[in-house]
């Protein structure tokens, strides 16, 4: 996928992964300040990736700068999705209701696999419990045994 412009050639739901990588970025003389010891403020991108788990393809990317989290992508990774998203699976730096809403809102049966914040609370006023609530209390109920 060149262009960036999401597409999936496999049939059914897909399982995407989603993760994120910084890339430092160097301008012209910066190696020379690193070698020589003189300290500049570095700046850095971040790329995200959404790949197919079952092809290893990636079907979505963005590129950002220093500022924006993690989280606030998935919503653009997504659109750039055709398929159906079966499965989501992400590390705890994008736990939170927003990207649980997100991934509902491309598939409304998705399976979300990220590990809660340690800090982690229940929404009292879902109900029925949501995907990302019902983790919490079983890893709760795990944790008070």
């Amino acid at each position: 996928m060149a262009d960036g412009e999401g597409s999936v050639s496999a049939e059914g739901p897909v399982h995407v992964l989603i993760d994120s990588t910084r890339l430092e970025v160097y301008g012209a003389g910066q190696w020379l300040e690193e070698k020589r010891g003189a300290r500049s403020r570095r700046s850095w991108r971040e790329l995200h990736l959404a790949p197919d788990a079952d092809s290893g393809e990636i079907i979505a990317h963005v590129m950002t700068d220093q500022d924006a989290g993690d989280a606030s992508q998935v919503e653009p990774l997504l659109d750039q999705i055709d398929a159906q998203i079966g499965q989501f699976t992400a590390d705890g730096a994008y736990d939170g209701n927003p990207t649980y809403d997100a991934v509902v809102k491309h598939g409304a049966d998705a399976a979300v696999v990220i590990p809660p914040r340690a800090n982690a609370v229940e929404r009292p006023d879902t109900e029925p419990p949501t995907q990302r609530d019902q983790h919490i209390a079983a890893i709760n109920t795990r944790t008070d045994e």
